[in-house]
């Protein structure tokens, strides 16, 4: 089994705890926007996560981001292809729904 870990903020989660964390139950994990492919994208998703030193030297085959971190909590979508900055307020992503 691939180990995948999410790679927005401070998140821990993890593939491994699947069904052992309460908090893991529906989470799925999203390949990360790759740079050679679209690049503005992988800019805009390492932005969002908002992560010290993370760059797209960082993003690979194996960089994920848990469905968390997207409006709705279930991964992108055509009106929201991006995830919430991590560094914003609920009342700054209220605005932005």
């Amino acid at each position: 089994m691939v180990v995948k870990h999410c790679c927005y903020g401070l998140c821990t989660s993890d593939n491994r705890y699947e069904g052992k964390r309460e908090d893991m139950t529906g989470v799925t994990f999203i390949p990360f926007a790759k740079p050679t492919s679209d690049r503005e994208k992988c800019e805009r998703w390492i932005r969002a996560c908002s992560r010290e030193g993370f760059t797209i030297k960082n993003v690979n085959k194996h960089t994920y981001i848990c469905s968390l971190h997207f409006v709705g909590g279930k991964g992108p979508t055509p009106d929201h292809p991006d995830p919430i900055p991590a560094n914003y307020t609920p009342q700054q992503v209220n605005v932005h729904i």
